[in-house]
């Protein structure tokens, strides 16, 4: 009966024998045959049968084997370990084949491919590829500040900027009559628009904003009759604004004032000067005009023209008094002051000159409004 699969041998059918049993070839010849087949089936110690199938270890160690010598010898676990690091040992020796040196790369390559000068420093242009770049000693002395207060210190600039100080403050008084001028804002002057009469202003493409100059008319003088002149008529008022182009309409209605109408030798007094005005962002209001006489040296007009909604906002002069042989017309800031017994400049703003005297003459008539309009793009 052969082993079964743990490789426990079982006797054949009939043993063990009870004592006093007599030996008989029918059971006794079985058993030793059987007996037989299982020790020929055994692997002798001494080496003398190889093995005629696979030897199942059951999970456990060959222990205690020599180290093998021929090509189909097994070999000892000391054996694999010696044979492994040989590999390792030679993979990496192909991998580096010059151990202790730095492995080829493209951007040390790239660096390397560049001739040293004085002041210059590398720098990658792309993937792979360097340049040089200046470095001078200056740019040096900044670049090694460890931060912005020392930073600041090597250029030399102002930690805090204080109204006054270092900050110049810009209103009326220093733009007008200082010679200041107003920079650092982005778009540059580029054309300008002179309207002498009442028109209509379009926002060209591309405006970043305006500066609009406006000047009412001036006042006309009064008539006279007798003995006495007349008094100058006062000048318009002016306005000055910088509008923003996203503040300003598609249009913008421009209006001249026109200038004040002259008394006649009833006598009758001198017109106010008409208002002048872009849109309804500035306007500037016309002079009044002086009254007429007859008996006596007139005194001046009391109505002033002045303006409004700008940044700059301004009046106009007074007339002078009546004399014996006229008077001046009072001065816009854009037109100086008119002559004895004149009419005033067209678009001056200007008041008229008073009327002469010793006989019956008809006043002087005031000059018209101006508006300016300077673009910047």
């Amino acid at each position: 009966m052969p082993r079964d699969g743990s490789g426990i041998y079982t006797l054949p059918t009939g043993n063990p024998v009870v004592t006093g049993t007599a030996i008989e070839a029918a059971w006794a010849n079985d058993t030793m045959a059987d007996l037989a087949n299982e020790v020929t089936g055994s692997l002798p110690r001494n080496g003398t049968a190889p093995m005629s199938g696979n030897l199942a270890m059951g999970g456990n160690k060959i222990t205690g084997l020599a180290v093998g010598t021929a090509s189909t010898d097994s070999v000892t676990k000391g054996q694999m370990d010696t044979a492994d690091s040989a590999a390792i040992a030679a993979h990496v020796a192909a991998a580096d084949p010059h151990p202790g040196y730095q492995p080829e790369d493209t951007e040390l390559t790239a660096l390397a491919s560049l001739t040293s000068a004085a002041n210059k420093v590398p720098y990658f242009t792309g993937a792979g590829t360097a340049g040089l770049a200046d470095l001078s000693a200056f740019g040096r002395t900044l670049i090694d500040d460890a931060d912005n207060t020392t930073a600041r210190a090597t250029l030399g600039a102002q930690a805090t900027l204080v109204s006054g100080t270092n900050i110049k403050t810009i209103n009326s008084t220093s733009l007008l009559g200082s010679g200041n001028i107003l920079v650092g804002a982005d778009g540059a002057f580029q054309q300008m628009r002179v309207y002498t009469s009442t028109a209509t202003w379009t926002k060209p493409a591309g405006l970043k904003r305006v500066k609009v100059t406006v000047v009412g008319g001036g006042g006309g003088s009064g008539g006279t009759y007798g003995s006495y002149s007349s008094s100058g008529s006062n000048g318009g008022g002016g306005s000055i604004k910088v509008i923003e182009a996203a503040s300003l309409g598609a249009t913008e209605t421009v209006t001249v004032g026109a200038g004040g109408t002259a008394g006649n030798s009833s006598p009758s007094p001198g017109g106010t000067g008409g208002t002048s005005s872009f849109g309804a962002h500035c306007s500037a209001t016309g002079g009044g005009g002086s009254p007429g006489t007859n008996d006596a040296h007139a005194g001046v007009s009391s109505t002033y023209g002045i303006g409004s909604g700008g940044n700059v906002n301004i009046r106009g002069n007074s007339g002078l008094p009546g004399t014996t042989v006229g008077s001046g017309g009072g001065a816009a800031f854009l037109g100086g002051a008119t002559s004895f017994g004149s009419n005033a400049l067209a678009n001056s703003g200007t008041g008229a000159g008073g009327s002469t005297s010793f006989t019956a003459t008809a006043g002087r008539v005031g000059g018209s409004g101006i508006v300016i309009v300077e673009e910047f793009f």
